[in-house]
């Protein structure tokens, strides 16, 4: 059972034996209110209510040690992404120097991953509606793009006059909770 798991358990455990505490509380007062007084409770419910609040007392103890123990366990967990992301950054330096010396321009493989990228999640999220809005507003002539490629025909206006940058700003703009890719 992992923490997350445990600590459902637990929390099940703690409103269950609330919710008993509160019946043996109702129960009392009908069977006192009966005698006359309907506050007093007799020595026996007494007892329980002070065992169910010691067992509460002991789960809350146990919840607060295993959150805890998660908080912990986050951070180690963050410190460890972080120490992969800066392993993958110092690769990804190295592969860029080598390729820069073997004369690639690594700019240009980059530029060919986004245009093929924004072009599958323009024509995967936007209607050709959206697509010929878009075009308008970016300074780009839509009535030019073939009716079956629009996305297609977007990128391609774009990045013949140096607008990817101005057409990522945009989408991310229009459509912030959808994943676009980035420059």
């Amino acid at each position: 059972m992992d923490s997350t798991e445990l600590i459902i358990t637990s929390l099940m455990t703690l409103l269950a034996a609330i919710a008993a505490a509160t019946a043996n509380i109702k129960k009392s007062q009908k069977s006192t209110e009966s005698a006359g007084d309907p506050y007093s409770l007799d020595v026996e419910t007494i007892k329980g209510l002070v065992q169910q609040f010691a067992q509460l007392q002991a789960e809350n103890d146990k919840l607060r040690i295993d959150n805890t123990t998660l908080k912990g366990e986050i951070k180690l967990a963050n410190a460890q992404c972080d120490l992969k992301i800066k392993i993958l950054n110092d690769r990804i330096n190295e592969l860029e120097a080598h390729l820069q010396m073997s004369g690639i321009d690594v700019s240009k493989t980059i530029r060919v991953n986004l245009k093929g990228e924004l072009r599958k999640a323009i024509d995967e999220h936007l209607s050709d509606l959206e697509i010929r809005e878009l075009a308008f507003d970016i300074g780009i002539d839509y009535e030019k793009f073939d009716e079956s490629a629009m996305a297609l025909g977007l990128v391609e206006a774009a990045n013949r006059r140096n607008l990817l940058a101005t057409l990522v700003t945009e989408l991310t703009n229009r459509w912030p909770r959808l994943d676009w890719p980035g420059l």
